[in-house]
């Protein structure tokens, strides 16, 4: 009966796993993982949906939970969670800028499954205005956008990672254009590794437990 459960739990978490990057405006996909002069480059690709788009209007989003943004308040942004090893080193298009949080850029209405540490950094890449002219600047989807990220780690950890990501409804003549588009789900991350003591760590620590087993014998004795 518990192996039946087990099973039946797994398959729900397999298909909602499955089923939230439909839903999502902006969906990254790990493509590479590539040697680089401080650690491991993490190349991924981002997909902007039709009938949505990136739109480089308002502030520059901040740390934690940003508001609803249906006036465009905020640049539409893409947020990796807890990207552990992070060198502080990304590559963005041009049209796009990156920063790094302690607690990652968020839309108010939603929440991480798994959290937010802080802990290990967050990288938010956002879409900023390269002109004056506004309409010049947004992604409109259906698109593709290519990012890295360096890490001092190049191995893919057993949890998958997560993401966030806000964006705009592109519905020109609907009333709907320009109100925000959220969403958050399951991304490849790099796995950090728990450090190996160096030999001469292993020796003290041995001596240690040896004088604390002779001492114990004495006292015993």
């Amino acid at each position: 009966m518990r192996l039946r459960i087990l099973i039946v739990l797994v398959t729900v978490a397999v298909l909602a796993a499955g089923a939230m990057p439909a839903r999502a405006d902006v969906i990254p996909v790990l493509q590479t993982i590539l040697p680089s002069s401080g650690g491991f480059m993490w190349t991924y690709t981002a997909n902007v949906n039709s009938g949505q788009k990136l739109s480089p209007l308002g502030a520059m989003p901040g740390p934690g939970a940003t508001p609803l943004d249906n006036t465009r308040s905020i640049e539409d942004y893409l947020t990796m969670y807890d990207f552990s090893g992070f060198t502080g080193i990304a590559i963005v298009p041009s049209g796009f800028n990156y920063v790094s949080y302690a607690q990652g850029s968020t839309p108010a209405v939603i929440n991480p499954p798994f959290g937010d540490s802080i802990n290990v950094p967050n990288v938010t890449i956002f879409k900023i205005l390269t002109t004056a002219e506004p309409p010049c600047c947004s992604l409109v989807g259906p698109s593709v956008f290519t990012f890295s990220i360096e890490s001092r780690f190049g191995s893919i950890a057993r949890t998958l990672g997560e993401f966030a990501s806000d964006a705009s409804k592109d519905a020109p003549g609907d009333p709907s254009i320009y109100t925000g588009v959220s969403n958050t789900g399951f991304v490849e991350s790099p796995f950090q590794f728990t450090p190996v003591p160096e030999p001469g760590t292993l020796l003290l620590v041995g001596a240690g437990l040896l004088g604390l087993g002779i001492y114990r014998r004495r006292t015993l004795g």
